[in-house]
């Protein structure tokens, strides 16, 4: 488990790295070197944005590790740290002590060396999201059944569920969602993204993000 200041820190701020690596020297220092590795290296690699030939020759290693050779794990290249990443994911990220996202959720984003990204349905966001958020420094979520589609070439909403029966759209932190419409696919995503974190965080008592909109 997170010790809840180091916790409270990381979501209270899920852009800054700082609480992170304080985290990381904390676990050095009690026995959680793996975890604090893996949260040095995903740092690591978000700076420096390995490409597609460091992710292929990453991919080849792997394969050779996964199958008893000796590789370079000591190196710090682009390629090896993403080789680390993986092997601490595939050996660590089902710990005890390592954050847990229930199995029904659809898909989840380690960054940073945290979950931050979640793909989950509409209802499941309105019963767990203002958990979710206190948990998870999450920065990205999709509702996977509410998809924009293109309208008098505008986007506009789908709903895959009757949302007349949702009180979480009922609040204002959702109103950009149904008043504008967008030029792009993306635009609308993004503004799914800023109303559902948005929403979570003012019920957990977080601070707003600073792409964050204020209810309407």
């Amino acid at each position: 488990m997170i010790p809840d200041g180091f916790l409270r820190a990381i979501v209270e701020s899920p852009s800054d790295n700082t609480p992170r690596l304080i985290f990381a020297d904390w676990l050095e220092e009690h026995g959680g070197q793996e975890r604090c590795d893996f949260i040095r290296i995903q740092i690591r690699l978000d700076e420096i944005r390995p490409g597609p030939d460091e992710y292929a020759k990453a991919s080849r290693m792997l394969t050779r590790y996964n199958k008893g050779a000796p590789i370079p794990l000591k190196a710090n290249t682009p390629a090896v740290l993403l080789v680390r990443e993986a092997i601490l994911l595939q050996q660590f990220a089902l710990a005890q002590d390592w954050p847990q996202i229930p199995e029904r959720f659809i898909q989840w984003e380690w960054t940073r060396g945290f979950v931050s990204g979640i793909s989950l349905l509409a209802n499941d966001w309105l019963y767990r999201g203002p958990q979710l958020v206190q948990t998870h420094p999450l920065e990205r979520v999709t509702l996977t059944d509410l998809t924009p589609e293109e309208k008098n070439h505008h986007m506009d909403f789908r709903w895959g569920f009757d949302w007349e029966k949702l009180n979480l759209f009922r609040d204002g932190h959702f109103n950009e969602m149904f008043h504008l419409g967008w030029q792009t696919e993306q635009m609308a995503l993004d503004c799914q993204i800023r109303c559902c974190l948005a929403w979570a965080r003012a019920k957990a008592g977080l601070p707003a993000l600073p792409f964050a909109i204020k209810p309407g």
